[in-house]
């Protein structure tokens, strides 16, 4: 019970801090009882006050600063990934392509991060990119490590040439999602069954157990009628699940998770990114904080053995 009271404070401070930050320009971790660490994405061709949407005309994408923030004391191994599209996508770093890229940044220090998105098409194109603090680090059963202590992200519309729309978008098939009338949980969780509210009781931290794959349920907020996400899982470094989903009302959805593991038997971390309205351009605050938010998971380790 213990546990479970002190994961639902920790979730409600962490939604409270992403939903003020999420489309900011920086987006920092600082909890109680946590120290911090942060994303910036700066460029001088944002047109909107969210610092969301910014207009090209060339056919690659080179922001003026992408800045990893450490503000713990000592140096800490950080993963950048990066999608175009709600799909992996290769960016050029020192002279090479990565999906991914690992860093590692001293204690109290912000260290650039000097990337190029290459091979735009004219149109639309959204670029999402998770910042991962301690990729490696592994939990337990009885272990809660909340999701901003662990990964943030940054999502940016990049607008290329003239054309206002993306073959992408046009070309989407939507899974419809079983929804619930309920207050929305303000965050995505994993259970072994379907939940209308947070249990931290039943909240999954590791899978340990095959039979364990066999009943996964996201649980997710749904606040408007109609609302549409991306929803990508990534084990480690490897995009396992990518879709996109699509509710006809508000309330709590639930989605069975099928996954395909490498490996299971190897400790393994579960990043589940769902991102709110894909392509959608927002017109107001409430479409951009709640419509547009881009929620993770706790960490949750695989260890099948």
């Amino acid at each position: 019970m213990r546990l479970a009271k002190y994961v639902l404070l920790l979730a409600v401070v962490i939604v409270i801090q992403g939903c003020q930050s999420a489309a900011h320009q920086s987006v920092s971790q600082e909890t109680p009882h946590m120290l911090g660490f942060g994303i910036s994405l700066g460029d001088e061709r944002f047109i909107d006050d969210w610092r969301f949407t910014l207009e090209m005309m060339e056919d690659r994408f080179k922001p003026d600063a992408l800045l990893v923030e450490n503000f713990h004391p000592d140096k800490q191994p950080y993963r950048l990934h990066f999608f175009l599209n709600y799909e992996p996508y290769p960016v050029i770093y020192n002279g090479e392509k990565h999906t991914y890229i690992d860093v590692e940044v001293p204690g109290n220090t912000t260290v650039d991060v000097p990337i190029e998105v290459p091979g735009l098409s004219e149109g639309v194109h959204e670029l999402l990119i998770v910042l991962n603090r301690k990729p490696d680090r592994y939990v337990e059963s009885d272990e809660f490590i909340p999701p901003g202590e662990t990964t943030l992200t940054r999502l940016a519309r990049l607008h290329v040439g003239k054309k206002t729309e993306t073959d992408v978008s046009s070309h989407i098939s939507y899974e419809m999602v079983q929804v619930e009338e309920a207050e929305p949980l303000h965050m995505i969780f994993l259970s072994e069954e379907p939940l209308t509210a947070f249990d931290g009781e039943k909240l999954i931290t590791a899978i340990t157990e095959p039979e364990q794959l066999d009943n996964l349920w996201l649980h997710f907020p749904v606040y408007q009628p109609g609302q549409t996400f991306a929803l990508m899982v990534l084990q480690d470094t490897e995009m396992i699940t990518q879709t996109y989903l699509k509710a006809e009302n508000t309330g709590v959805a639930h989605y069975p998770l099928n996954l395909e593991l490498t490996q299971p038997e190897n400790p393994s971390n579960l990043i589940i990114l769902l991102a709110g309205n894909p392509f959608q351009v927002p017109g107001t605050d409430e479409e951009m904080y709640e419509g547009r938010m881009v929620y993770v998971n706790n960490r949750i380790t695989v260890h099948i053995e």
